[in-house]
């Protein structure tokens, strides 16, 4: 699936403060079609994938070029990089970047083992299937091997499916929230007390705090019936 239609989201255009003047330099030329840059664009993501700060060490720019002149040089792909670039993507769901990335992939590349695990991940959580996706996680010790070695990762994915609770639940079981979170009891707490959220033990519930996005809306349906039909409809009822 390569394409070089993909417009990427205003955040390319925003220079991310890891990106040094030569990597800069690199991807805003011509230069970011030379092979030749392929190891100080690898190196480049591997200092980002080093540190847990995923928006202000992360460069969807940067990773793009990368992928693309993978794409230019298959010789030169890395999937072990290619994976290491979507972990990163699943970072920062819900944004558009995984999706990105897979355009400069070739139907080769999507349907490998390693690559379609990763999709399926992202299908996951964009579609909240959150203990599933944890249950995968867990049990599969070399996929969280290779998650893992990208700093910062469960932490950043936890704080994704926190903030989606806190705008969709007005309550929810703390078995539930838990299974969501891969969390223990002292980490939900922990987690609790920094959101706001109240843990009510006795019951096992956990109730959130009422904001525009998860507070119930009164749907008022109106019609509008014209008077000539309002009499048919009294007519027939005298007739029955």
């Amino acid at each position: 699936m390569s394409s070089d239609s993909a417009n990427p989201p205003s955040s390319t255009s925003t220079r991310p403060s890891i990106r040094t003047d030569e990597i800069h330099n690199l991807i805003t030329s011509l230069e970011r079609y030379n092979g030749n840059n392929v190891p100080k664009l690898e190196a480049y993501l591997e200092k980002q994938c080093a540190s847990p700060n995923e928006d202000k060490n992360y460069d969807l720019q940067a990773n793009l070029a990368l992928l693309k002149l993978y794409q230019f040089n298959p010789s030169l792909y890395k999937k072990s990089l290619t994976v290491k670039v979507l972990t990163k993507a699943l970072m920062v769901i819900p944004g558009a970047d995984f999706n990105l990335y897979l355009y400069m992939l070739n139907s080769a590349i999507v349907a490998d083992e390693d690559i379609a695990q990763m999709i399926e991940l992202k299908q996951m959580l964009e579609s909240a299937h959150y203990a599933d996706f944890w249950k995968v996680y867990n049990q599969n010790d070399a996929l969280r091997q290779k998650l893992e070695s990208v700093a910062g990762f469960k932490s950043a994915v936890q704080r994704m499916i926190s903030a989606n609770i806190a705008t969709t639940y007005q309550t929810i079981a703390v078995a539930e929230a838990k299974s969501y979170l891969d969390v223990s009891d002292t980490d939900l707490g922990l987690l609790a007390n920094s959101e706001g959220w109240s843990i009510d033990t006795a019951n096992g519930l956990i109730t959130l705090p009422l904001h525009k996005e998860n507070e119930a809306k009164t749907v008022v349906i109106s019609e509008h019936i014209k008077f000539s039909q309002l009499g048919k409809v009294i007519a027939a009822s005298y007739q029955n």
